[in-house]
């Protein structure tokens, strides 16, 4: 039952002793952080984890000048993505420039004929048709055992990325 803005619930039990029901909390969703501390010193793993895409999806969508790989529309026209090739959870491979191209939202999730997500298979083909090379690379690394990478290991990928994206000229949006 709805009373003053709150909830109440009625079970049985306080309906037959005449208990009065509590109201419940409505609950909230936490909110992702993005708010990172002032120093770096600070960071914890997430942290840096969400800095280094930050950096490899600005490196990867300037490396492919803003344009979708598979229908040719510019971030003028559509919302670009970064796509994996290998799946983001091989945390080795995640930020490896070589391992990412610049998609539009629609070929990259909703796509019918040809979609990283929708149509994992067909994607895998036109890949391996479009970069014979690297495909033929990510093919044989796909099953190999790395560690997770930690603090500091993500702060050599960010020193990486941020030294790439110096010596490119890259402009942040």
């Amino acid at each position: 039952m709805k009373r003053g803005g709150e909830i109440k619930r009625k079970t049985r039990l306080r309906a037959k002793t005449g208990l009065k029901s509590k109201p419940l909390k409505a609950k909230r969703k936490k909110k992702r952080r993005r708010n990172r501390p002032k120093s770096r010193d600070d960071w914890n793993l997430y942290e840096w984890k969400s800095h280094c895409d930050d950096l490899a999806a600005l490196a990867v969508k300037s490396r492919d000048n803003w344009t979708c790989r598979i229908c040719g529309k510019t971030r003028h026209e559509a919302q670009m993505h970064w796509a994996h090739i290998m799946p983001r959870g091989h945390l080795y491979f995640r930020h490896h420039l070589d391992n990412a191209i610049c998609l539009c939202a629609h070929c990259h999730n909703f796509d019918k004929d040809l979609s990283c997500h929708a149509t994992p298979l067909a994607f895998a083909a036109w890949f391996e048709r479009e970069c014979p090379e690297l495909f033929a690379i990510y093919d044989k690394r796909k099953n190999e055992i790395h560690k997770n990478p930690k603090i500091a290991d993500y702060r050599e990928i960010a020193e990486r990325l941020e030294t790439y994206i110096a010596a490119n000229r890259i402009e942040r949006e």
